[in-house]
C-alpha cells in the first residue's frame, strides 16, 4: 500500500546507497498511479508514497522543518483541515504549539516531521493506529515504513521469524500487542509519538492519548442517544465525502454499511455528489439480494461483482506480500474487483470498525465473573478461534512444538492484565479496541488502499467517544445499531439482515426459527456433499465462500503450495495432507485453517524465513 517511510542515523554516517529509492519502490509496487516525495538531510531521509492526485498535499517544508503525511486528516479542535491543506496546516500547528496538536487531530494517518532546529525526528500515528507504521531500531539507526518489505530494502537486515507470532496467528487470526512475524520489527502502538533526539542521542516512544470511559451517571432516553448519533454520524460521513465528486460505498447485507449508505444518500441529495454502491460475493447469495434491495430503496446505483472460484489462486501471493502476512487471505475476497472500483469512484466509504467500536463482542456473561484472572481466561476462550487452534499441536512440525498453545494463551492473558481499568465491561471493550479491532478489523481497510482511497466514518473521534460510552445494554450484540436503523431509516429496517435472514430487530421465536432453518439447510447440504465424496452440488449463499473456492478453482494451487517438500518445514506435511483430503472430499470444512496455512507458508517462502529449496512431490500434490 502507499504510505510513509524513512531512514535516520542517530549519529552522522554515510547513507546506504540507493536505500531511499529502494524503500520508495517497495511502497509503489510498480503501479503507475503511485508516486513518492523525499526529503533528505544530514542524518537520513523521510518520504511518502501516495496516489498522484493526492501527493502534493502530503508534504510540506518551512523554517528548517519538513513533514510527510499519509492518510486522511479532517480536523483538529481549533480548525478544519481539508485535503488541500493537510500537510501545511499540520506543520503550522506543530510550529505553533509543539506536539500537543496530535491529540486534537481527527483522522486516520501516519506522519513524520524532521525538525532541524531542535535536532529531532518525530514519527506519529492516529488515535487508533488505523494506518500501519512498522519500525526497526538498531544500535545506530532507525528504519520505518508502512510496509515491512520497505524496511527490508536495507540488505544488511537479515529477517528472522518470530515463532510466537505463528502461534498467535493460528490461535486468534491476528497478532497480539505490537509484534510482527519478523523479530526486531514492531508495529507502532496507537496514539504514539516516536521521537529520535539527535542532540541527546536517544529514542523514546510516548503515548499522547488513550480511551476514556465517561458514561453518564444517569442514562439518557433512547431517543436522545439516537439523535446525538444522527448528528455525529452525518457530520463524520460528510467530512469523508468532502472534496470528492464520485463516492463509492461497500454495501453488504449487514447493517453497518447500510447505515453509511443512508447517511451518504442524505448528504448527496443536498450536494449533487454521485454515489455508487458495490457488493461482492457469490451470485444469488444473501449479500447480492439484500444489497440490491437496500440500493433500490435508497435510489442509488448498485454494482454486484461475483468472486471467481480461482480468486485465492490468483491473489493469495499478492495479499500476503503486500500485507506482510498480517492481512488474511480469506478476508480479502473482493481484492480481485478493486481495479474496477478504482475506475468508477474517487473514494469508498467502508464500515469495518463498527463492530468493534459499538461493542458487538461484549458479552453479558462477563458480569458474573469474580476476579480479573477469571476475566482474562474468559476472554481468551472467547477470542480463540477454536476450529483452527485445535489443530496447532498436530499441524506444526517438531521444530515448532515448543508449547505454542501455552505461549499464545500466556501472551493474551498478559495483554488483558496490563489494562488499567477496573470495570470488567471497560476492560473487555478496551481489549477488543486495541487488539482484535486494531490488528484484525482495521487491516481490512488498509488493503483497500492498495487500489483506492478509503474512509471509515466509524473511526471518527466523536463517533468513537459516543459509542464506547453508551450504556452496556445498548452495546451488547450491537443492539444500538439495530435500534438506530429502525428509528432513523425505518424503510431500511424492513429489509432482512444477512446474519439472521430476518428483519434487523427480530427477536424471540421468529429469530430462533430462522436460525434453525439455516442450520438445518447447512446440515443437509453437508450430508449430501459427504455422500458425494466431494462432488460440488451447491453454490454457497455467503459472500466469503473460501471453502467453496478451495474445492473448485483454487484446488490445484493449494496442493502445489502446501504439499511441496521443503528443506526446513514449519508444517507437519502428513497432517496437512489429512486436512486437505478431508476438506476437498467434503468430510469436514477446514476452509479457514487451509487459508491460514497458505498465509504462513507464502510468507515464509517470500522472505526465506524457512529454506525455500524444495522438490516437487509429483503426483502427491494432487488432492
Amino acid at each position: 500500500m502507499p504510505g510513509s517511510f524513512g531512514f535516520f542515523y542517530r549519529r552522522g554516517n554515510k547513507l546506504p546507497e540507493n536505500l531511499a529509492d529502494g524503500m520508495q519502490s517497495q511502497l509503489e509496487h510498480g503501479e503507475k498511479w503511485f508516486e513518492g516525495k523525499l526529503f533528505h538531510n544530514q542524518f537520513g531521509f523521510h518520504g511518502v508514497v501516495d496516489f498522484k492526485s493526492r501527493l502534493e498535499n502530503d508534504y510540506a517544508s518551512s523554517n528548517g522543518k519538513s513533514i510527510v503525511i499519509y492518510g486522511n486528516i479532517y480536523s483538529s479542535e481549533d480548525s478544519r483541515i481539508s485535503s488541500q491543506n493537510k500537510a501545511k496546516m499540520v506543520l503550522f500547528l506543530y510550529e505553533k504549539g509543539g506536539l500537543d496538536f496530535l491529540k486534537h487531530l481527527n483522522g486516520s494517518f501516519v506522519l513524520s516531521i524532521y525538525d532541524e532546529e531542535d535536532g529531532k525526528l518525530v514519527i506519529a500515528n492516529d488515535r487508533y493506529g488505523s494506518k500501519n507504521l512498522f519500525y526497526l531500531i538498531k544500535s545506530n539507526e532507525i528504519l520505518y515504513s508502512s510496509e515491512i518489505k520497505a524496511i527490508l530494502a536495507d540488505t544488511s537486515i537479515k529477517p528472522n521469524l518470530n515463532s510466537e507470532a505463528i502461534a498467535e496467528f493460528f490461535t486468534f487470526s491476528y497478532l497480539l500487542g505490537n509484534k510482527t512475524f519478523f523479530e526486531g520489527i514492531e508495529l507502532l502502538s496507537p496514539a504514539s509519538i516516536l521521537i529520535q533526539d539527535y542532540k541527546g542521542d536517544k529514542v523514546q516512544i510516548k503515548t499522547y492519548w488513550d480511551f476514556e470511559f465517561n458514561r453518564d451517571k444517569e442514562p439518557k432516553a433512547l431517543e436522545t442517544y439516537i439523535e446525538e448519533f444522527d448528528y455525529l454520524m452525518e457530520k463524520a460521513v460528510k467530512a469523508r465525502m468532502e472534496d470528492k465528486d464520485k463516492i463509492g460505498i461497500f454495501l453488504s447485507g449487514g447493517l453497518d454499511s447500510r447505515l453509511i449508505a443512508a447517511f451518504a444518500k442524505r448528504i448527496a441529495d443536498h450536494t449533487n455528489k454521485e454515489l455508487i454502491s458495490f457488493t461482492f460475493g457469490t451470485r444469488g447469495g444473501w449479500q447480492e439480494k439484500i444489497a440490491k434491495q437496500v440500493a433500490e430503496e435508497l435510489k442509488i446505483e448498485n454494482r454486484f461483482y461475483e468472486i471467481s472460484s480461482d480468486s485465492i489462486a490468483r491473489y493469495a501471493e499478492e495479499v500476503v506480500y503486500k500485507g506482510d502476512g498480517h492481512i488474511r487471505i480469506r478476508d480479502v475476497h473482493f481484492i480481485s474487483e478493486l481495479d474496477k472500483v478504482k475506475k468508477e469512484v474517487d473514494t469508498v466509504l467502508v464500515g469495518f470498525f463498527c463492530d468493534t467500536v459499538f461493542g458487538a463482542h461484549l458479552h453479558k456473561d462477563m458480569l458474573q465473573l469474580s476476579n480479573r484472572d477469571e476475566l482474562a481466561y474468559f476472554l481468551f476462550r472467547k477470542y480463540k478461534v477454536k476450529q483452527i487452534a485445535e489443530h496447532i499441536p498436530w499441524i506444526l512440525s517438531e521444530s515448532f512444538q515448543d508449547n505454542p498453545e501455552e505461549k499464545a494463551r500466556r501472551n493474551f492473558i498478559e495483554t488483558v492484565k496490563e489494562i488499567s481499568f477496573n470495570n470488567y465491561e471497560e476492560i473487555e471493550h478496551y481489549q477488543d479496541l486495541r487488539q482484535r479491532g486494531r490488528r484484525y478489523m482495521l487491516n481490512l481497510s488498509n488493503q483497500v488502499n492498495w487500489y483506492l482511497n478509503s474512509a471509515d466514518p466509524y473511526l471518527d473521534n466523536e463517533v468513537v467517544n459516543f459509542a464506547i460510552n453508551l450504556p452496556l445494554e445498548l452495546k451488547i450484540k450491537k443492539i444500538f445499531i439495530h435500534k438506530v436503523l429502525k428509528y432513523l431509516f425505518p424503510n431500511l429496517a424492513k429489509i432482512p439482515y444477512e446474519g439472521t435472514g430476518v428483519l434487523p430487530d427480530t427477536t424471540g421465536l421468529p429469530l430462533l426459527f430462522s436460525r434453525g432453518e439455516r442450520f438445518a439447510q447447512r446440515q443437509l447440504k453437508t450430508l449430501i456433499e459427504k455422500a458425494s465424496s466431494g462432488k460440488i452440488l451447491f453454490k454457497p449463499k455467503d459472500y466469503r465462500a473460501y471453502d467453496y473456492w478451495l474445492r473448485t478453482g483454487s484446488i490445484k494451487y493449494v496442493g502445489e503450495v502446501l504439499l511441496q517438500e521443503r528443506k526446513e518445514d514449519i508444517f507437519n506435511r502428513g497432517y496437512v495432507w489429512k486436512i486437505l483430503k478431508e476438506h476437498m472430499h467434503c468430510k469436514r470444512n477446514h476452509g479457514q485453517l487451509i487459508c491460514d496455512m497458505l498465509n504462513i507458508q507464502l510468507l515464509l517462502d517470500k522472505y526465506n524465513l524457512c529454506d525455500k529449496n524444495r522438490q516437487s512431490r509429483g503426483a502427491s500434490n494432487e488432492i
